[in-house]
Parts: structure tokens; C-alpha cells; sequence
């Protein structure tokens, strides 16, 4: 979050600094220039929550047999977070995880295709596992 505070402001300043460059010298190339960095900025934007980790939450009723999908589907880039240190399932329907945020998209439709009852909530994942723990 912070880089992207940071990233916003500077942001900020180039397109003030372009603004005043288009007051003084005229619009015809400085609107070029501040699109520019607008579509700059939202790929950088889309790049840093793309390549992010996020924290997912599953609970299902076929949890276990959902466990082993996504072990397959997913291999190394999945890391639960449950207590023990295997991906094996607790008594609890709940599953925690993280995975990087290009895969989103794909896990959701696998749960949801496994079992349309499922609930899946997703936020960031702020530092690592090891440390978050």
C-alpha cells in the first residue's frame, strides 16, 4: 500500500509539472504527455496488485476433496496456512491460504465449479507467510 502511495504522488507531481507546461507553452503536446502518464500509472497499478499475494478463506463442505484439487492445480504457488505443517484438513469446513493474484480468477471458478455452495473471500496478503504468521 505504501508504494502505491508513494507511486501516486509522484504521479501527482509529474502531471502538476506537465499542467503548468501546458498553461505556459500551450496544450497541443502536453495533453499527449499527461495521458501518457495516466496509462503509465494504471499499468504500474495493475503490474503491483497483479503480482501481489493474497490471502484467500474457502469454507465448503467437501473440503478435503477440495484441498487435493487445488494441490493439483495450483502445485508450489499455493501455501496453506493452517496449523499443521501439511496441507491436511482440520475438523473445521475453513480453509486458509495464499496465492499470487494472477491466479484469482482461475481458483474461483474451480471452487465454484466443485462446489457451487462454497463461500470464498479474498483480500491482500500484507508481508509474507513466514512472517505473518
Amino acid at each position: 500500500m505504501y508504494v502505491l502511495l508513494e507511486l501516486f504522488s509522484v504521479m501527482f507531481v509529474n502531471i502538476f509539472i506537465l499542467g503548468c507546461g501546458g498553461f505556459l507553452f500551450g496544450w497541443n503536446q502536453a495533453i499527449y504527455s499527461i495521458f501518457a502518464y495516466f496509462l503509465a500509472y494504471k499499468a504500474i497499478v495493475f503490474t503491483l496488485e497483479f503480482k501481489s499475494k493474497k490471502m484467500i478463506w474457502i469454507c465448503s463442505e467437501r473440503h478435503r476433496e477440495l484441498v487435493q484439487v487445488l494441490i493439483q492445480e495450483f502445485n508450489g504457488d499455493i501455501q496453506f496456512l493452517n496449523q499443521e505443517s501439511s496441507p491436511a484438513i482440520q475438523d473445521g469446513q475453513d480453509l486458509f491460504f495464499i496465492l499470487s493474484g494472477k491466479n484469482i480468477k482461475k481458483l474461483k471458478s474451480i471452487v465454484y465449479d466443485f462446489d457451487p455452495a462454497a463461500h470464498v473471500a479474498v483480500s491482500r496478503a500484507n508481508g509474507s507467510p513466514e512472517t505473518s504468521i
